[in-house]
């Protein structure tokens, strides 16, 4: 996709979310989600590529076909990890044709492990990908603000398109059984 179109595009959506924030919003959280969409207009997308081999993230548990509950954790090791990044698990569908991703939990990191969980995955018996992502400053300030917007809705339609600085690094699949 042509990074001038991506940009508009990102553009638009803060345009959007600064619309939805002003109109709706009414506590002092409104001050902080405005400066992080302020962000997002400063800095477009860049052209800069993230390296996801030079992570070395990896998922280890759960493993591949696992069976879980609807809320469980997920671990992990990495060898690097770029300053100002953090490492998010994911959930994500595929729904005519679109896929979504649900940001889940940021990792806590201890050595060269990380830590984090899933608090919601749906669909009984179907299997699932559970991602592991790097993710930098402005795709932060988006899952702030999806996290932020969903709490206030009590809905969480999905992300559907990620910032240039949201690095897919892992995935495993899992089943929702219990």
């Amino acid at each position: 996709m042509d990074t001038t179109l991506i940009t508009a595009f990102v553009g638009a959506i803060a345009t959007i979310a600064a619309a939805w924030i002003t109109a709706r919003a009414k506590d002092k959280t409104v001050a902080n989600l405005e400066k992080e969409l302020a962000l997002l207009r400063k800095n477009p997308l860049s052209t800069s590529v993230l390296s996801r081999e030079e992570y070395g993230i990896e998922i280890v548990s759960p493993s591949i076909g696992e069976q879980v509950a609807h809320t469980f954790p997920v671990n992990g090791i990495f060898r690097k990890l770029p300053e100002g990044y953090e490492i998010w698990v994911y959930t994500t569908s595929e729904e005519n044709h679109i896929r979504k991703y649900w940001p889940q939990e940021r990792a806590t990191i201890k050595g060269s492990s990380w830590y984090s969980k899933v608090n919601y995955l749906g669909g009984l018996d179907d299997a699932q990908t559970i991602l592991a992502f790097v993710v930098g400053k402005q795709g932060q300030a988006l899952i702030h603000y999806f996290k932020t917007a969903g709490d206030i809705n009590r809905k969480w339609p999905g992300i559907i398109q990620l910032t240039y600085d949201m690095v897919e690094c892992a995935s495993t699949t899992v089943v929702c059984n219990k």
